[in-house]
């Protein structure tokens, strides 16, 4: 009878530890999109420099798409990545990239101005370049833009556009995508997860 509560309670430890081992791998909380190959692009930053990916290349890249006077959904996206930076502890393997979605708009003297606002001049980088070359990228990672006008938008245009959050991988190959809205928290998470894979 002892020897059968023994095996009985060997069955049991086992038993929980293949279960509890079977629900421990983390998870990204972003949707996995890792087939997607990373694309190659050369745009301007804030200093006038051209970027492509490939500077990038062996870091983290929180890559998202914005106009610098968009009063839309740009703010709700830059506080969420400004909740991210704060709680960053990765430093300079992390890198906060924009990329414009509107030529005419952004041009090295506005997203200067935009980043010198929310303090971020030094450590984020902001792309631009001309429209047909944003629009390559824009549809290459399927952000919608089109132009609207009329009475009650300020300065009688805006420009009406998506703005996904990708977490590029250290090859560049995009690994996560997020849309709004979304918790800070869990895109940490994940660029955490990504870290500790890497």
């Amino acid at each position: 009878m002892y020897k059968y509560y023994i095996s009985l309670i060997f069955s049991i430890v086992v038993g929980i530890f293949i279960f509890t081992s079977c629900f421990t791998d983390e998870a990204y909380l972003g949707r996995s999109i890792e087939s997607k190959s990373p694309f190659s692009f050369s745009l301007y930053d804030q200093h006038g420099d051209l970027k492509s990916l490939d500077v990038f290349s062996g870091k983290i890249i929180l890559m998202t798409f914005l106009y610098s006077t968009c009063s839309d959904i740009c703010p709700d996206m830059t506080n969420l990545l400004l909740q991210i930076d704060s709680k960053n502890t990765l430093g300079n393997d992390v890198v906060f990239l924009i990329i414009s979605v509107d030529s005419e708009i952004d041009n090295q003297v506005t997203v200067n101005r935009y980043l010198i606002s929310i303090s971020k001049a030094d450590s984020w980088v902001y792309l631009t370049g001309k429209q047909e070359e944003l629009l390559e990228v824009l549809d290459y990672y399927y952000v919608s833009n089109f132009k609207r006008s009329g009475p009650g938008i300020s300065d009688n245009e805006e420009v009406v556009h998506s703005a996904p959050l990708y977490i590029l991988g250290p090859e560049g190959n995009t690994h996560i995508l997020y849309t709004l809205p979304f918790d800070a928290m869990h895109v940490l998470h994940d660029v955490g997860l990504m870290i500790k894979r890497k």
